[in-house]
Order: C-alpha cells, then structure tokens, then sequence
C-alpha cells in the first residue's frame, strides 16, 4: 500500500454529498439519514457514492483505495476531509465509523487494519 493519503482523491468521491451538488429536495431527503447508523449509510453509500466509483478509471479507483485504507489504518485527522465540504449528515460524530462503511459499500468487505 502506498503511504500517500489523498484526500482530493477521498474528497472527489464524496463529493456528491456537497451542498453545493444537491437541490433542495435531495438535501432534505438526505437530511433524514442518521449518519452513526451504519445500515442507512450503507444504503446511500451504495446509491450515490458506489456508482460514482465503479465510473473511475482504474488509477483513481487505485487511489482511492489506498487513500481510504491510509485513513482508516493510521491516526488520521478526518476534518481534513469533512472540513471541506457541507453534507446534510453533519455533524459526523464517529467519521473513522463513517469511511469503515464507505469502505465496505465500496470493497464488499470490512475494512482489516
């Protein structure tokens, strides 16, 4: 694994997520999802955030992946990331919980440190 942690890379993938990105009605629609329940996140993660990725090329999938498990396999400060954009699941109160599930809506498997 490379030691790199990308976090334009991270912050491209959940992008979607952004204020910014949404209308109105998506916002409010999201603003409804508790983002500490990992089974609504799944199921977000898996509607927005999965086909996002799979539209990648391989060298930005590659990215991606190896960022993700830099952040999740070290002390990362996730503000780097979740400071940068508006999502309607703010506040995020455990963000490593958080990218464990994008990691597993994304690789169909729990993130091994």
């Amino acid at each position: 694994m490379n030691d790199i942690i990308d976090v334009s890379a991270i912050i491209t993938l959940i992008k979607d997520f952004d204020y910014e990105m949404l209308d109105d009605s998506e916002w409010d629609e999201l603003l409804k999802v508790d983002s500490s329940n990992d089974e609504q996140m799944l199921k977000i993660f898996n509607q927005v955030t999965v086909p996002e990725y799979e539209a990648m090329d391989m060298t930005t999938q590659r990215l991606i992946k190896d960022s993700l498990q830099g952040m999740l396999s070290t002390d990362f400060d996730f503000q780097q990331i979740l400071g940068r954009i508006d999502t309607p699941f703010d506040p995020i109160e455990e963000p490593e919980n958080f990218f464990s599930v994008l990691w597993l809506a994304l690789f169909k498997e729990r993130i091994s440190n």
